[in-house]
């Protein structure tokens, strides 16, 4: 899988790494279920196969008051 096709859950600063860890890899397995696959590189941290699938992913994780979405280059 290619380290190109990023995304960054930014939490609110003082946020607990665990608290992160668990909440990415959360957000993995829903994405898994719509069939988009990802790699959970480090606690806020998902790395996706295409540019495509980064994007989709964009939109169904944008709207959680928990974290901000951003795209890594």
């Amino acid at each position: 899988m290619t380290d190109k096709y990023k995304l960054r859950l930014v939490f609110e600063s003082g946020t607990a790494e665990e608290f992160k860890d668990c909440i990415t890899h959360a957000r993995g397995i829903d994405l898994y279920v719509r069939n988009i696959h990802t790699v959970q590189t480090n606690s806020n941290t998902l790395v996706f196969e295409s540019t495509r699938d980064r994007t989709y992913a964009m939109l169904l994780l944008s709207d959680d008051p928990l974290y901000t979405v951003h795209e890594i280059d």
